[in-house]
């Protein structure tokens, strides 16, 4: 029986170890369990955090800071061209000053040479306020700044921007620190912007619009014999009945005072014989070429039909004709012009790029009355004309020529100048070329100058 009550409690000793053994693992498995929860629990802040502070990271990267560049950059040109028209830029004839009074206003929007705020909001350093006020917003601190401002121009019609970036951003909760610096370069076209030189020395508007072509002359015919002609004549082409290529007269309609804005061109002896005078001018292309002058007292060009017309001829809509004189039909070259290029050019207002003209820096700066003096050694100068009934007579048409009373000669064909009579009249406004522009204008032909002088009046 003693044995029996020993094995007893040896049995319930061990199952109470055994007990116990059971309830410890299940003590620590649920410590380890809350241990693991909590540090979960710590651990998800801490996560999302990082997020949050990558994605606050990603407004300063290269890409975001070139989008809030391009807006300041934007206005701060576009505010100082307007404001240069009145107070030119106070470079002392320095490219650094320049760089220096445009970088500040991509800055901070003011014009350090004036003390003037031409941009008040959307300028570099109301997109770094913002975006500290931001940070501290959610308990970060952030850091930027801008520094070495270089501006030039990278072509004739565009102001390049560069600067370095640097900035620091800090998270004292996960001790996170990022830190970066990069160049920022940013291109701002000045295409329509209102140019400051044009409107101080004319009181005009006029917004820069480059010409896509080049300015020049097309000669289209060029004949010493197989032609006769008299004159010289600029208009619209009348095509009369030539073959089966021209479109038929259809009644006298056709025939309006209009007509003597125009040239006939035509293979029809009988038209040039009957209505030729009702016309500014006359082509003719035939085997009578020879007998149109006993036939018209207008300006005109006879070509015999043993010369080929050209495809550019055939389908102009206006052209320039000039004989050698205004008297004899056998004298000279019998010449026919393409001219609707330099015209679009000279009528329309565009800029086109000239090594000799002011760029766009000059235009803006107090430097611009000295045409002696450059800001720029590149080839970015930018010239246009000077058109209208308010412009001084004789001077040149090229903008900074006009402004420097630089004479010029009025020119065949072009504005005021679309024919002898008009040529003459002292009051019609006239288009005129400074010998310095007759050649790269392509004008050496027609302008009225030397030989041509007497015919243009």
């Amino acid at each position: 029986m003693k044995k029996t009550g020993m094995t007893r409690r040896k049995k319930g000793f061990i199952f109470t170890l055994l007990a116990l053994l059971v309830i410890a693992f299940m003590i620590i498995e649920i410590n380890i369990y809350f241990s693991a929860y909590q540090v979960r629990q710590e651990s998800e802040p801490f996560k999302v955090r990082i997020r949050i502070i990558e994605e606050f990271a990603t407004q300063l990267t290269p890409q975001s800071t070139a989008q809030a560049s391009y807006v300041a950059s934007y206005n701060a040109i576009y505010a100082l061209t307007q404001d240069a028209v009145r107070n030119p830029v106070q470079t002392g004839n320095s490219t650094e000053n320049i760089s220096r009074i445009i970088g500040q206003v991509v800055w901070d929007g003011t014009r350090p040479d004036t003390g003037t705020v031409l941009v008040a909001d959307a300028n570099m350093q109301a997109w770094k306020n913002g975006l500290e006020t931001l940070a501290n917003k959610t308990s970060m601190s952030l850091d930027i700044s801008c520094s070495n401002f270089v501006v030039n121009q990278s072509d004739p019609w565009t102001v390049q921007i560069n600067y370095t970036l640097n900035y620091t951003l800090w998270d004292d909760f996960t001790k996170t620190k990022i830190s970066d610096a990069y160049d920022v370069s940013t291109n701002v076209p000045i295409i329509g912007f209102e140019d400051p030189l044009f409107k101080n020395k004319t009181n005009q508007v006029r917004n820069i619009f480059p010409y896509t072509q080049s300015v020049g002359t097309d000669s289209i015919l060029n004949l010493t014999s197989n032609a006769n002609g008299k004159g010289w004549f600029y208009g619209d082409i009348f095509k009369g009945r030539m073959l089966s290529n021209y479109g038929d007269i259809n009644d006298t309609n056709d025939f309006s005072v209009e007509n003597k804005k125009r040239i006939l061109f035509t293979d029809n002896f009988d038209l040039v014989n009957d209505y030729g005078n009702m016309f500014g001018g006359i082509i003719y292309h035939g085997s009578r070429f020879l007998s149109v002058d006993s036939v018209t007292n207008v300006p005109f060009i006879a070509i015999s039909d043993a010369v080929p017309l050209s495809a550019e001829l055939m389908s102009a809509p206006a052209v320039l004709i000039k004989s050698g004189s205004d008297s004899d039909p056998l004298i000279g070259n019998f010449m026919i012009y393409n001219i609707e290029r330099v015209r679009n050019f000279v009528t329309c207002g565009y800029y086109t790029n000239n090594t000799a003209a002011p760029s766009f820096f000059d235009r803006i700066s107090d430097g611009r009355n000295n045409q002696t003096i450059r800001l720029l050694n590149e080839s970015f100068g930018i010239e246009t004309t000077v058109l209208g009934n308010w412009v001084q007579p004789g001077r040149a048409s090229i903008d900074y020529e006009y402004y420097q009373i630089i004479p010029g000669n009025k020119t065949m064909g072009l504005t005021g100048c679309k024919y002898n009579g008009m040529c003459r009249d002292a009051i019609l406004p006239k288009f005129r070329i400074s010998s310095t522009h007759i050649s790269p204008y392509g004008l050496g032909g027609i302008v009225c100058s030397g030989a041509n002088a007497v015919r243009c009046g």
